[in-house]
C-alpha cells in the first residue's frame, strides 16, 4: 500500500479511507472526497493540496 510521509509521520491510503468514512468527522472537516485517495489518478492537483493541508492534521 502506498504512504505519503509527512515530517516524521506516514499516512496509508486506508487511513485517510478511514477518516472520509468515519461520521464523526464531514466533509466540511476534512474536505476529502473519495476520488482525492484514487491510486489511479497520479495528477490530481488539488488533491495534492488537500492532502497535505493541515486541516487534515
Amino acid at each position: 500500500a502506498a504512504e505519503l510521509r509527512l515530517g516524521n509521520q506516514f499516512i496509508s491510503i486506508n487511513h485517510l479511507y478511514n477518516i472520509i468514512h468515519n461520521e464523526t468527522f464531514t466533509k466540511l472537516d476534512h474536505g476529502l472526497t473519495k476520488s482525492d485517495i484514487n491510486p489511479k489518478d497520479r495528477q490530481h492537483f488539488s488533491s495534492c493540496l488537500k492532502l497535505t493541508s493541515p486541516d487534515l492534521f
